[in-house]
């Protein structure tokens, strides 16, 4: 029995979680949402086809006849073969699904300069006026001119102006 309930609980643990957090995830996702659902569906699907299995093999198969059967092969090794062949076909797709989805959204978001990175540190960007280090990556080095002196907010000196008018 614990046989059982341990299988139940790693088939749930390994298919159903990942599966149902796949499909969570599908609705906020900006793109592969056909891929993330269709490969969190069949996780959940693998998922349930496994507990079923565990249950169906321990009480038709475990519980009557042991681990073998007296001189002779199990009963339905048909669909023993059957199991042992689709379930991990079903998780490869599954997960060549998931992998695909990630790898297209990965393409199409390209950050905009100020925006953080996904370690949460905006870009490097030069100061205005100066240019970036030799080998800094993403930033060509190129030759500026200097820019002006700042001002600093000083006016520079204007010629005397002779008092106007009305102001005598």
């Amino acid at each position: 029995m614990i046989h059982l309930v341990l299988n139940i609980l790693f088939a749930i643990v390994v298919f159903l979680v990942p599966g149902a957090v796949a499909l969570v995830r599908a609705a906020g996702s900006p793109s592969g949402r056909g891929l993330v659902f269709t490969g969190g569906g069949l996780l959940i699907l693998s998922g349930l086809v496994n507990v079923g299995w565990a249950i169906w093999y321990f009480s038709l198969i475990v519980e009557p006849f042991g681990n073998t059967v007296a001189g002779g092969p199990l009963p339905y090794t048909g669909l023993i073969n059957a199991y042992n062949t689709v379930r991990p076909v079903l998780v490869s797709i599954a997960v060549a699904l998931l992998l695909f989805a990630v790898l297209s959204a990965r393409g199409k978001v390209q950050p905009s300069a100020g925006t953080p990175t996904p370690h949460g540190h905006p870009p490097y960007q030069s100061a205005p006026g100066y240019h970036a280090a030799p080998g800094h990556p993403g930033q060509p080095y190129t030759q500026q001119a200097p820019a002006p002196p700042a001002n600093h907010g000083h006016q520079p000196p204007q010629p005397p102006q002779a008092p106007r008018p009305e102001q005598r």
